[in-house]
């Protein structure tokens, strides 16, 4: 079963096996008897199936979903066992619903009572013990929505209707989007439900079934599920509960993004649930969430592969430890809220940083990286809010990981995420006549500057812009290596020997050659270039 658009949808079945007042005599039945005998059913939703919270929270059918049907003499009570109809399934294909349901012969009249979803161990109609998903977005959703349907004193031959309605609460929350591809949460958003209660019992045999949750069982976290929706408008996530009261003294939700970053919702609340009712609720989360991929540990061979070139540089390098790294180079939007939130000035200097004296980012010429005013600090230039950040140095893009709580990727951990397992000279293998496809360079760079991260195809781990548009600061100063290296590191001071900083990946105007995976270019820390930005880790 499915949450869609659509109100519900009725289908006539006819059901096939038998059930009876008399089993003997059912049981003997000639077969020829059998159709005479077989129950008819429009089976839909009630009209008032949480009306109050939209047309996207109906509900619909889909193939393989099963209800279970009980059924007993017009106005007598469903018992323990032996009713005439005793939870018997009925199995929808996606056309019409079968089953074993048959008109026992000495029931003229019946009551039905029907339930979803169906359970073979459910025996006694008074207390069919149910529970949610602790995990509604890894299972299937519809498989924690238990809903319920009577139909009372229907005569032998009519058709049954039932209509089903929710027998649950339902706690949503709706995370707004951002308005930048590089900032805000992303598809790997995960939204978590502490402290509730996730099992009830249901009661069909009533006049009217009713729920009951159970507060002595050990209050567990859910998993929201996520509803597929135009990420534009944001990100929207459910779960259904038995009715009951949330009390939330540190906040409601959980939110982890990239499987890393876990952000407690800071607004407490006390929530009443009622069955078929909706709570919504919206959350809005730091802008500045970095999206990142996981770069799993592992043994690369370093250095380029084709024509010998810089052939002393070729080794092989291991990497101990898995690390994250941002999906996109920083782009000026991010840039600029760093520079505003820390207070850097028109000079581009930080006081309060590690490098005070050192200019972290310049005015870009040509308007395609950031601007300074009195009145509004660091502002992206008109349309290029989600371009790689430029002109900025690397004690510029030192400070800003820093500030994120990451840092620049090491030469070897900048080249291990770009070559994301291949040997060639690109990531994508060694055919250059598909660099355009991957990358913003000399012959197909529509403009001398850079372009809005991401338009380009990503390498095999999703990675974007890690050949071309803008250049790449590392961690490390300019070194050479050789033979077996083991988390190689060269950021350090005792290290800088040539007083030159290396940037990777080649950018925006530059040839094929110089967008090699393997390709290293030396820089002077404090540059500021139009030409050249970052991206930054998270090590684990």
């Amino acid at each position: 079963m499915q949450s869609l658009p659509r109100f519900c949808f009725q289908m006539m079945a006819a059901c096939t096996l038998l059930a009876a007042c008399h089993q003997d005599e059912m049981t003997n039945r000639p077969p020829e008897t059998l159709s005479d005998h077989a129950i008819r059913f429009e089976i839909g939703f009630a009209p008032t199936t949480r009306t109050e919270t939209g047309a996207d929270f109906k509900t619909t059918w889909t193939s393989g979903d099963r209800i279970g049907l009980f059924a007993a003499p017009a106005g007598e009570p469903l018992q323990s066992t032996g009713n005439p109809i005793h939870n018997v399934a009925l199995t929808f294909d996606g056309t019409q619903w079968s089953g074993e349901a048959f008109w026992p012969e000495e029931c003229e009249t019946l009551d039905f009572y029907a339930y979803y979803p169906y359970d073979e161990a459910a025996e006694d109609p008074g207390a069919i013990a149910f529970a949610v998903h602790s995990d509604q977005q890894g299972i299937n959703y519809a498989l924690s929505d238990l809903m319920t349907a009577t139909s009372a004193a229907v005569s032998q031959g009519a058709t049954v209707a039932l209509s089903f309605s929710h027998a649950l609460s339902m706690v949503q929350v709706t995370v707004p989007a951002s308005p930048y591809k590089s900032m805000g949460p992303d598809e790997t958003l995960t939204v978590y439900l502490p402290g509730v209660h996730t099992r009830a019992t249901l009661n069909l045999s009533g006049a009217t079934p009713t729920v009951t949750t159970d507060t002595n069982d050990t209050p567990t976290t859910v998993t929201l599920y996520r509803v597929p929706a135009d990420t534009a408008e944001g990100h929207i996530f459910r779960a259904l509960l038995p009715a009951q009261t949330i009390e939330a003294e540190e906040g409601l939700f959980l939110f982890e993004h990239d499987a890393r970053q876990l952000i407690r919702d800071t607004e407490a609340a006390v929530v009443e649930t009622a069955a078929g009712r909706a709570e919504t609720f919206e959350r809005t989360l730091p802008a500045n969430l970095y999206q990142t991929v996981l770069c799993k540990n592992g043994t690369f061979t370093m250095g380029a592969n084709t024509n010998d070139l810089w052939a002393d540089k070729i080794h092989t390098v291991i990497l101990t430890r898995s690390f994250y790294i941002t999906r996109y180079e920083i782009t000026n939007i991010q840039f600029a809220t760093f520079l505003n939130e820390t207070g850097v000035g028109e000079d581009g200097k930080l006081p309060s940083g590690n490098y005070p004296d050192q200019p972290l980012v310049a005015t870009h010429p040509w308007g395609r990286g950031l601007t300074w005013s009195e009145a509004d600090g660091w502002q992206p230039n008109e349309g290029y809010a989600d371009a790689p950040a430029i002109c900025v140095s690397w004690y510029g893009a030192d400070e800003f990981a820093r500030w994120a709580g990451g840092a620049l990727p090491t030469d070897a951990q900048w080249e291990y995420a770009c070559r994301a397992g291949s040997d060639e000279n690109y990531s994508f293998g060694a055919d250059v006549t598909q660099l355009g496809n991957y990358c913003w360079y000399s012959d197909n760079k529509m403009g001398s500057g850079t372009h809005e991260v991401g338009l380009k195809l990503p390498n095999n781990w999703g990675l974007y812009d890690m050949h071309g548009n803008a250049a790449e600061w590392v961690a490390d100063w300019l070194y050479y290596d050789s033979g077996i290296m083991i988390d190689p590191e060269h950021s350090g001071e005792e290290f800088n020997n040539y007083d030159q900083k290396l940037t990777r990946g080649g950018h925006y105007a530059e040839t094929p050659l110089s967008c090699y995976s393997a390709l290293s270019t030396p820089k002077s820390p404090d540059s500021c270039e139009p030409t050249v930005g970052f991206r930054i880790i998270f090590p684990l």
